[in-house]
């Protein structure tokens, strides 16, 4: 892991392309759940935040997932503390691709980079118009909190979380996770579920 001091903190976010990401970052940074987002190869988010009445900067690598960008992403995975890995719960093989796609990538590049895996959209598990929706086009239903656990220790992350980024549900908890993990490197225990997720 990189030794930045401990108040200065880098992260980058990746996964699938439209699983949320990007509203996720945007909506805890700001307080505001964006109308539109046009994507990105990457972008640099920077916010300082307060955690235990100390404040940390927070340097954000928001990654795009599309093939497209596949050449230029690994510009970001230079020094970064941290992994969040990021799948769309109401897009399950979205889930599936965290194991094929993403891990290979990130321990191509970062082999020791601790990793938080994310669900997106927790708004839309239980959504009807996306139960039906899946059903309608024969895919499989929404992912849920075991599949998403049970990847979590399939990939070897060390925590793993839920979140909506349209109701703000565990975004909070998300990154004062990922703060102390960084500040805390030995401290806490492999394959953590917090138990805000099991709502």
């Amino acid at each position: 892991m990189n030794s930045n001091s401990k108040d200065e903190i880098k992260l980058v976010i990746v996964g699938d392309g439209c699983v949320g990401k990007s509203y996720l970052l945007i909506t805890y940074i700001t307080n505001f759940y964006p109308n539109f987002y046009s994507a990105t190869s990457f972008d640099i988010l920077r916010t300082n935040v307060e955690h235990n009445g100390k404040s940390v900067k927070l340097t954000i690598y928001d990654t795009g997932g599309c093939e497209e960008y596949d050449r230029l992403r690994p510009l970001c995975y230079k020094e970064v503390d941290i992994v969040i890995m990021c799948f769309s719960i109401d897009k399950p093989h979205t889930l599936e691709n965290i194991k094929t796609k993403w891990l290979p990538e990130i321990r191509h590049y970062c082999s020791d980079i601790p990793i938080v895996l994310v669900g997106c959209k927790l708004d839309l598990r239980n959504n009807q118009w996306t139960i039906q929706s899946l059903k309608t086009e024969r895919c499989s239903p929404p992912s849920t909190f075991n599949e998403g656990r049970a990847m979590s220790f399939e990939i070897g992350a060390i925590r793993y979380f839920e979140c909506s980024a349209l109701d703000r549900t565990n975004l909070t908890e998300l990154f004062d996770e990922i703060i102390f993990i960084v500040q805390n490197p030995k401290k806490p225990n492999q394959n953590k579920v917090c138990p805000c997720n099991i709502l």
